[in-house]
Parts: structure tokens; sequence; C-alpha cells
């Protein structure tokens, strides 16, 4: 067996006062438990420096338009265009790693705690942090809320779906089109649904619709970052909710992307 495969132990023995070392050979499936939790562990780092870090980037953000403010009074259009340039890449960059870092964390460490939530509140804060970014490329958000409408869900895998899924369609719609948000309560269980005005998808985009990393056929309307991620996401943690996840889509005319969730369960 290569040296590769192989882990070393190192062991205090009390009584002589001595360490004793040797190595323990893993099995293939051993190996790749290990790989495996040593993945997890980077990604964990990551999304912990993310998040230390996050604050630091909202300072670029507001760096950014003091620079765009003082080159634009330079009245010199090379030099302006240049700025614009490359504050455009730094957006797509922060962008790009955020999402990335976002949706790796839920892809690896999928621990689901359901609890009662109100769908509702929920997806109206979702709704509101996607305003500003629908209304730069000139997309209006439409939503029909109740006022309540409990489901037994994780609060954090039901964000991670809400923000995957109206991020996709404010990324893949064009300008000047609509996005609905729409809540039906039922008997059994409590079903959403966001439908965009997009590319829709192709015969050929649907057996790897849900994919890790899977390239599909729609190109972001804004040169937002793809990481081909989120679907997966999305269909991985509704699942984990004993929710369902199913989708309508016209080549050219849009998507509807439809999830029912449980109710809570009644109190006995």
């Amino acid at each position: 067996m290569r040296a590769s495969e192989a882990a070393t132990w190192n062991l205090f023995h009390g009584t002589t006062g001595q360490w004793k070392s040797g190595r323990i050979y893993l099995s293939p499936r051993a190996r790749s438990i290990r790989y495996l939790r040593s993945d997890c562990s980077i990604l964990r780092g990551l999304q912990r420096w993310w998040n230390a870090r996050f604050g630091a980037c909202a300072k670029i953000d507001g760096a950014k338009v003091v620079l765009r403010n003082r080159v634009t009074k330079l009245d010199d259009t090379r030099s302006v265009q240049l700025a614009e340039n490359i504050l455009h890449s730094g957006s797509q960059l922060l962008a790009f790693v955020k999402e990335f870092l976002a949706n790796a964390a839920a892809d690896h460490s999928l621990e689901i705690k359901p609890a009662e939530v109100n769908l509702s509140e929920t997806a109206a804060a979702a709704v509101r942090m996607y305003r500003e970014p629908a209304r730069r490329k000139h997309l209006e958000i439409q939503a029909e809320l109740p006022d309540e409408a409990l489901v037994f869900a994780d609060p954090s895998a039901l964000n991670q779906v809400l923000d995957n899924l109206l991020s996709n369609a404010v990324k893949f719609s064009p300008p000047g089109k609509s996005i609905f948000f729409k809540i039906q309560p039922n008997n059994s269980h409590v079903e959403f649904q966001i439908q965009d005005q997009g590319p829709g998808f192709t015969p050929e985009d649907r057996p790897r619709l849900f994919r890790r990393y899977a390239r599909l056929s729609a190109r972001p309307t804004g040169g937002e970052p793809s990481t081909g991620l989120g679907l997966s996401i999305v269909d991985k943690l509704v699942r984990a909710m004993n929710g369902e996840l199913s989708y309508h889509s016209i080549p050219g005319e849009g998507t509807t992307f439809t999830v029912q969730l449980p109710r809570p369960p009644t109190p006995i």
C-alpha cells in the first residue's frame, strides 16, 4: 500500500514518559471520508473568513462609489472608463466568491433542523433584498404574500432556497421584464412559486438542470457571476426538508419554479 494512503498516529506513554508513533493504513472508504472531512473543514474555514471580512467588503463598495465620483469630476473619458472597468471586475469577483462560498457551504454542511417558520415573513425579507438589484436591471418583482403561511422547515435552508431562486430570476431576466412571487397555502402543505420571463430552459438543459456545476444555455443578462451550484443546492435542501421541487419552462418565455413545504405538525 502506498505511503500516501497511511495516517500517522502519536501516543504518549504515561508510565515511561515517552512518545510512540506508528502508521495506520486506511481503506479506500476511510480515505474518502478523511478527504471529505478535510474538504468540509476547508470550506467552513473559507466561510468564516468571508463572514469576518464581509464588513470590509461593504467598505470596498463604499470606496468604489467615492472613486467613481472623483474620477468623474476629472472629466477624462478614458480614466472614467478604466475606473468603471476596475469597479465592475471587482464587483463580479466579490459576488462570485460570496455566491460560491454560500452554496458550497450549504452543499457540504447540510444539517437540517426544522422548526415552525412563517414563510410569508421570510419571503418578504428575501424580496426586499432583491428589489434593488432588480431595479438596477429595470425589473419589477410582484409579490402576493398572505399575512401568515406557516411551514415546517429549517430557517437557514429556507433562506438559501429563496435566495438562490430569486437570484436566478433576477440574474437571467432581460431588462424590462417582471418576476412574480406567489404563496398558496393548502391543507397539507404550503406552496410558493417564483416565475420569471427569462430565456427558459432548452430540451438539452433539462437532464443537467439540478447537477452541480452544470453549464446551461442561459447566460446572466447583466454580467453577474454564475457558479452552477444554485439549483443543485435548492433541490438538495428542499428534499432534505421533506418538500417537493418542480418547474415548468417554455424556451423563450420563462420558467416557473414551484416549491411545496410541509405544514407544522399538529400539537397532540
